[in-house]
């Protein structure tokens, strides 16, 4: 049995909810959100900024604060509600010194006067940075890339009922798999729209007044594609050979994106989870392995948990790597 209890101004509500709700979590920087709508009585007062908490048999699977309410002639009241993550949408001048992400995470927690759960240690030192009126979101995508670029580990940080957390995919392992049996449907799409077979870097020397080329292609996919060219200006001239390589590494290749859905839902799997997925042949590739959440969007409908996920493995995934 779900429950969704309001308080707002000191007072409790419990709301006939129609119909259903969803709960949405990412990996991207982003709250997660929960949305809503109830039938307005004489009884329910609530206002914007209130908490909301959503149980299942009892057990708390979400709680945030309500940020928009917009009704119809019906009097049903639609509801948006964010996580404690739409704070680090706040900005602020900071300046970090030999310090890892997790510990900019907790020290942004401390200034917000928020509420910590597991943070593991992500390790990599970081000189020091100023960042000047900037989201938190965005001073910790900066931490979060240059642990990456140096360890090569994915982290990914979350509000878990009210505590903020950062995990890597390892210990967010879900063990229930998904398969043909307990989804519905899957989108599997394919795309070379936004593949390139040529790279093409550029740097213009000023002082001897020269522009420097370096360039990288893969002709098998030119003749397959026809060319397509990927051209960047480069502000330095190190290692101009080994950008170029390794930006064909990324862009030389099929788009593959997969998501999954209708299946039965689960509320351990959100973005950063890591999940078994066994459907075969699903087109010219063949799923079974273990594959990472992107997003997930819960649906709750008549009493019924459903979800559909969006997963990538080093086969399947956006261009880029991202």
């Amino acid at each position: 049995m779900y429950r969704i209890l309001i308080t707002s101004r000191g007072k409790t509500y419990e709301p006939i909810v129609k119909d259903n709700f969803t709960i949405k979590r990412s990996m991207n920087f982003e709250p997660s959100n929960l949305t809503f709508e109830l039938l307005k009585d004489d009884t329910i007062d609530y206002q914007e900024g209130a908490n909301v908490k959503v149980y299942d048999e009892g057990n708390m699977i979400y709680t945030g604060f309500l940020v928009t309410k917009s009704r119809d002639k019906n009097q049903i009241i639609k509801n948006t509600c964010y996580d404690s993550m739409w704070y680090f949408k706040n900005r602020d001048t900071m300046k970090f010194e030999d310090m890892t992400y997790s510990e900019i995470i907790q020290e942004v927690c401390g200034r917000q006067g928020m509420i910590t759960g597991e943070i593991e240690d992500t390790g990599y030192k970081i000189k020091g940075t100023i960042h000047r009126n900037k989201e938190y979101f965005t001073i910790f995508k900066d931490a979060y890339d240059m642990t990456l670029a140096h360890n090569g580990e994915i982290f990914t940080l979350f509000d878990k009922n009210g505590k903020i957390c950062l995990k890597k995919p390892t210990s967010m392992r879900v063990e229930k798999a998904i398969t043909f049996d307990n989804a519905c449907n899957f989108s599997y799409k394919t795309s070379i729209e936004n593949s390139y077979n040529r790279i093409k870097l550029s740097h213009n020397d000023d002082k001897k007044q020269k522009l420097k080329y370096y360039v990288k292609e893969d002709m098998k996919n030119i003749k397959e594609w026809g060319l397509r060219q990927y051209m960047v200006e480069s502000s330095k001239t190190e290692d101009m050979e080994g950008k170029a390589a390794r930006l064909l590494e990324l862009l030389n290749r099929k788009e593959r994106t997969l998501e999954i859905k209708d299946c039965i839902g689960n509320w351990e799997v959100r973005g950063g989870s890591l999940i078994p997925v066994v459907l075969g042949a699903i087109g010219d590739i063949a799923v079974n392995s273990m594959m990472f959440v992107s997003s997930v969007n819960h649906k709750v409908k008549d009493g019924i948990h459903l979800m559909d996920v969006k997963v990538y493995n080093k086969d399947i995934m956006p261009l880029g790597g991202k």
